[in-house]
């Protein structure tokens, strides 16, 4: 801002005045700095996050659609070459497979976390389950009726598959719309490879029907069977037009409300069946310790034990895979603790009683 500023001089004994021309300059505090500063640094704090996150997300969406495309490419090409069916495991698809989709790594089945995040975080609410790729280890897994084992895939774009091949799929028309290459391929993929999140539905995705179960990853190797699933009530089948999974042969397999049968049905989807006499047994002789050490038995219910280790939510009775010596019924045993000692108790289950618990193994 400019300014006038009157000077008097006295020059031989006069007065004079003159106008001249004075320039004051204004500037920021450094109080005013450091404010502006402050503020610019937490808008950004609020703001940069969030775009980060955006750009993040953005690039893992347009990575899995590039690999969808990539993966449409070369199935259908290797469909017009007639390379898609005839292969007996998925090994033998594998092989052909890496000629129209360039890898730089195969893992051979057991050998997932060489190929894959070793841990898999599943969304679940406002927490996330963890599920451990080492356990998928048969395609039916992977809840498909693929009779073939997982192998794992690694692009160079480091995009990594654990995939596996129906050795079933029939012949698929390239020029049909309605064409489905997932009757003959099923597989998880991490458009991110290892790196984080290792998140379904962020990095990691699936394709061809699978469906991971947090439920089904418990590992027991102490046991004659190796995973086991949570403990549901079994939807009832009725079998009078389908026998294959009441076979109590001599008996005429019952036709509604057969929950027996389809506890083992729905295990067997999962690729897993119902736990046998023996199994369940096992499982008590590691749930109780008899006070005489001995190992607890089922035979009469009174041979007590001290609960150690819960594997079987107690007080309830479990199915097994076996039917009884007659009637509609097939054997169940009971986990039971009053608080002051467990014991094992077998039944008789009518096959119609829908308070029976079921639980899958492998």
């Amino acid at each position: 801002m400019k300014t006038k500023k009157i000077a008097f001089t006295l020059t031989a004994g006069k007065l004079a005045c003159s106008n001249t021309q004075v320039t004051t300059k204004h500037a920021f505090t450094l109080a005013e700095v450091l404010i502006t500063l402050a503020i610019m640094g937490i808008v950004a704090a609020l703001t940069i996050p969030t775009l980060i996150e955006n750009h993040k997300q953005k690039s893992l969406s347009t990575a899995k659609e590039v690999f969808l495309r990539r993966f449409q490419e070369a199935t259908r090409q290797m469909t017009a070459d007639g390379k898609m069916t005839g292969y007996n495991t998925t090994e033998d698809f594998v092989y052909a497979f890496r000629n129209y989709m360039k890898n730089i790594q195969i893992c051979t089945n057991g050998e997932n976390e060489k190929c894959f995040a070793k841990e898999i975080k599943i969304p679940n609410n406002n927490d996330d389950e963890i599920f451990q790729t080492n356990n998928l280890k048969t395609a039916r897994n992977f809840k498909k009726d693929f009779d073939s084992s997982i192998v794992g895939y690694v692009l160079a774009n480091g995009t990594t598959m654990l995939l596996t091949y129906n050795p079933n799929c029939k012949y698929i028309d390239i020029f049909d719309s309605n064409s489905d290459t997932t009757q003959c391929i099923s597989m998880l993929y991490d458009v991110n490879g290892k790196k984080k999140p290792n998140r379904q539905g962020e990095d990691i995705f699936t394709l061809g029907g699978v469906q991971l179960s947090v439920a089904c990853t418990q590992t027991y190797e102490e046991l004659d069977f190796s995973i086991l699933c949570e403990a549901f009530i079994p939807t009832p089948l009725n079998t009078c037009e389908d026998s294959t999974w009441d076979d109590r042969a001599p008996y005429q397999p019952y036709c509604k409300n057969n929950y027996w049968a389809g506890a083992k049905k729905q295990c067997a989807e999962l690729g897993m069946r119902l736990p046998s006499k023996h199994d369940l047994v096992m499982i008590a002789q590691q749930q109780y310790v008899t006070a005489n050490g001995e190992p607890i038995k089922y035979s009469s219910g009174t041979n007590y034990g001290t609960l150690i280790n819960e594997i079987m939510p107690v007080n309830k009775w479990y199915w097994s895979s076996e039917p009884c010596s007659s009637g509609h019924c097939a054997y169940g045993l009971m986990f039971l603790d009053d608080g002051i000692s467990g014991r094992l108790y077998n039944r008789d289950i009518y096959i119609t009683n829908g308070n029976g618990l079921a639980r899958c193994i492998q």
